[in-house]
């Protein structure tokens, strides 16, 4: 089970924004499954291994939550953290419809270019989970 952390909106509405952040639990979904869903004729979707797809019935990413973090929880030591799993992308028109799951980028397929174009301010400590930030 993953969790969607995003400003989006609960239901499809361009008129109404969100004012704040909400969580969802996801289930990914096969890829197979995901495929049947968004191969369309003439379409420019293309669904492979550098996307994976999230949906439970009744909850979906919607209309603002493009960006937002897929998660999924892991202990490692005492601590428990969450890791990016994927980046809401596209998904239906109309949000939680019963079977077209959104669609997440896949972290894990562009981690090296990620590592490659971050930039890591070492006089900053997250290593303990408590950010602190050097005296100027």
């Amino acid at each position: 089970e993953t969790v969607l952390a995003g400003w989006g909106n609960k239901e499809f509405n361009l008129d109404k924004r969100n004012t704040r952040l909400l969580d969802l639990h996801l289930r990914v979904t096969d890829m197979d499954e995901c495929r049947r869903n968004f191969t369309v004729p003439n379409s420019h979707v293309l669904i492979d291994k550098r996307v994976l797809c999230a949906y439970t019935p009744g909850k979906d990413a919607c209309e603002g939550d493009g960006g937002s973090p897929l998660m999924i929880k892991k202990r490692y030591t005492e601590n428990e953290k969450f890791y990016a799993l994927g980046i809401a992308s596209f998904g239906f028109m109309r949000c939680a419809t019963e079977g077209y799951p959104s669609v997440y980028t896949r972290v894990s397929e562009f981690l090296p270019w990620i590592l490659d174009n971050i930039e890591v301010d070492t006089r900053v400590d997250i290593s303990s989970g408590d950010i602190s930030f050097p005296s100027t």
